[in-house]
């Protein structure tokens, strides 16, 4: 057997496919004299190993795991072509969906209201900028002791 027609066969050979005894001990042969085909069993050999290895546990996960996963992949995937600039406004998003995020948005936006708060007071207000001030903490009051619904 020549190398082009035995590269065909490795990969049933390494996967113990072959089931013809006449293919099967020529193909052995060729692999015995030639070393780059029998680099490349190696190979296909571990490729086997690895697939049976990932098809054994994937037994062990449910189905919903498996759609997760390849659901993330292919937003990871989606998000590498986003420009720059998107990609950091995604992730600004994803700060602020956790309560985390949500409680250190609202703590830097009621210091910076307490701030102008003490500004406009020193200089003077009229009656409409102590209003949306108070209404404004109010909100960040509320928005801070809301629960969460689920």
């Amino acid at each position: 057997m020549e190398c082009k027609e035995v590269r065909k066969k490795l990969k049933e050979y390494a996967a113990d496919e072959i089931y013809d005894v006449e293919t099967r001990r020529e193909t052995e042969l060729h692999i015995e004299t030639c070393q780059i085909c029998k680099r490349e069993l190696l190979l296909w050999q571990d490729v086997v190993a690895k697939q049976k290895e990932t098809s054994r546990l994937a037994s062990y996960l449910d189905g919903d795991f498996r759609t997760r996963v390849k659901y993330r992949l292919a937003k990871i995937d989606s998000d590498r072509n986003l420009p720059p600039a998107a990609r950091r406004i995604m992730a600004l998003q994803k700060a602020f969906r956790s309560v985390t995020g949500r409680l250190v948005l609202q703590l830097v936006l009621l210091l910076i209201g307490v701030l102008y708060f003490l500004l406009v007071m020193r200089k003077g207000a009229n009656v409409f900028s102590v209003f949306f001030i108070v209404l404004g903490f109010g909100t960040l009051i509320f928005l801070l002791f809301q629960k969460k619904k689920k």
